[in-house]
């Protein structure tokens, strides 16, 4: 599994979560500002209007980190097991970004490191850390339950369908080639 594959994985399972369809209103809700008492439907509903954009095929730095905080939202909004799920996954995008950081690398270096090139001034040793990390992240079935638990709850609970847009173009562990 190459580290681009592998990161786009894991990226594309957090955007195939939160890209949702919704099953009334058309999503752009916005509260004046995001508070802990706000409702998880409503966070949820806000936070996929905000990444419905993003092409996590060619996603940037900013919008990794961004995805990121949004990730960050829904776990402090939702409850029990939900919040749970929420967390593993930010967790996951948190470790990810940990491993580039600590290479120095950004999130637009791993192609170069898919490659099998090393960036200027990348220490090799890290760059196979970074590796490492995202073939375990891109593998870790916990990640794959935890989407499939926040999608049957958002269906249940929000009336929304998660990862219906998505289904295209997020690719799913049985495309990522193996290394």
């Amino acid at each position: 599994m190459t580290a681009t594959t592998s990161a786009r994985w894991l990226v594309g399972v957090a955007l195939g979560v939160l890209l949702v369809s919704c099953g009334g209103g058309d999503g752009n809700e916005r509260p004046d500002e995001t508070t802990s008492k706000e409702p998880y439907c409503a966070v949820l509903k806000r936070v996929q209007g905000d990444v419905s954009s993003i092409d996590f095929r060619a996603l940037s730095e900013a919008q990794f980190i961004d995805l990121r905080d949004k990730v960050k939202q829904l776990s402090d909004a939702a409850d029990g097991q939900i919040r749970t799920d929420w967390q593993k996954l930010g967790g996951s995008l948190d470790q990810l970004q940990t491993a580039l950081d600590k290479a120095r690398l950004t999130f637009e270096d791993l192609p170069v490191v898919a490659q099998g090139q090393v960036p200027n001034g990348a220490d090799p040793e890290k760059i196979q850390a970074v590796r490492s990390v995202m073939q375990t992240l891109a593998t870790d079935p916990d990640i794959a339950t935890a989407a499939s638990d926040i999608q049957a709850d958002a269906r249940q609970q929000c009336d929304m369908t998660l990862g219906g847009s998505s289904a295209s173009s997020s690719p799913s562990p049985a495309d990522t080639p193996a290394s």
